[in-house]
């Protein structure tokens, strides 16, 4: 289980994986506000990126976030990325 923690005016996101999968966890990348958290995974020996996000309802912060997480994501440019938004 990875999680990134909000504030107590935020949510917050995580990724649960069952515990049964022989997987390998390779990197966790977090954002302070609890809003993004990205993990490199190696399942199979194949890696897959998990990416759980939480936007801002707030449309002018909408774009800064979508801008920083499209610049987090250009590292796994090469890997398979799976993301999961809550609405």
């Amino acid at each position: 289980m990875a999680f990134s923690r909000g504030t107590n005016h935020s949510k917050s996101v995580m990724i649960l994986i069952n515990p049964s999968l022989d997987c390998k966890i390779e990197k966790i990348i977090t954002d302070k506000n609890g809003k993004c958290i990205i993990e490199k995974t190696s399942l199979d020996e194949q890696a897959i990126v998990l990416v759980n996000i939480y936007p801002p309802n707030d449309a002018n912060q909408q774009e800064a976030f979508i801008s920083k997480l499209n610049h987090l994501l250009q590292e796994f440019s090469n890997d398979n990325i799976i993301i999961g938004i809550h609405p």
